[in-house]
């Protein structure tokens, strides 16, 4: 029904693009996503150090779910040329980064991240905090062969954050939308009170 594909004779099947959708869909309209009490801790403690200044909150958040999930994050601050960019070398240690294509093009997208931001800002960051991209869903035309998790919160002073995640299409999209959603509740709380 199109959610496997054979990719090579000796491998086994693997989920296409229209499978992960339906898997993403399912996670993003159940009840809520479970986050270990270690990980809600981390970042808990990670937000509060962080202080109020916008810029460094960026930061923090970049690294800790850099750290946490093993994907590029970059986040920035909402009108501003703020970026934040971590997470590629972990990123490349997934097998798919075999291939000198694939890493040139997530490599070239990091690097250029910030031209390519202002084109995908309005049309992507929309209504929702969080959105999905798979594989060629993705508004990244040069890696249409990974996954990209746009989401946007509240920061101190009334400034809006962006985050950008990159991962290969066979992310952990539970693991992945547990992080952001506690980063994103974390400083909604923080925001509240500066």
């Amino acid at each position: 029904a199109g959610y496997l594909m054979h990719l090579h004779t000796s491998s086994g099947r693997v989920p296409t693009t229209k499978a992960y959708r339906l898997y993403v869909d399912n996670i993003m309209a159940g009840p809520g996503i479970y986050v270990p009490e270690a990980t809600k801790i981390k970042i808990h403690k990670a937000i509060t150090d962080a202080g109020n200044d916008p810029e460094e909150l960026n930061r923090v958040v970049a690294n800790i779910v850099s750290v946490l999930s093993d994907n590029i994050v970059v986040t920035n601050i909402k009108d501003s040329d703020h970026f934040y960019k971590t997470g590629l070398s972990s990123l490349f240690e997934s097998p798919e980064f075999r291939q000198f294509d694939r890493v040139f093009n997530v490599a070239n997208v990091f690097d250029h991240f910030e031209r390519m931001f202002s084109q995908i800002e309005n049309e992507f960051f929309g209504l929702d905090d969080i959105s999905v991209f798979i594989g060629n869903e993705n508004p990244i035309k040069n890696i249409r062969e990974e996954s990209v998790i746009l989401a946007k919160y509240p920061l101190p002073g009334r400034k809006t954050g962006t985050m950008t995640i990159i991962g290969s299409m066979r992310m952990n999209y539970e693991k992945n939308l547990g992080l952001v959603k506690c980063v994103i509740n974390e400083l909604k709380i923080k925001s509240a009170n500066h």
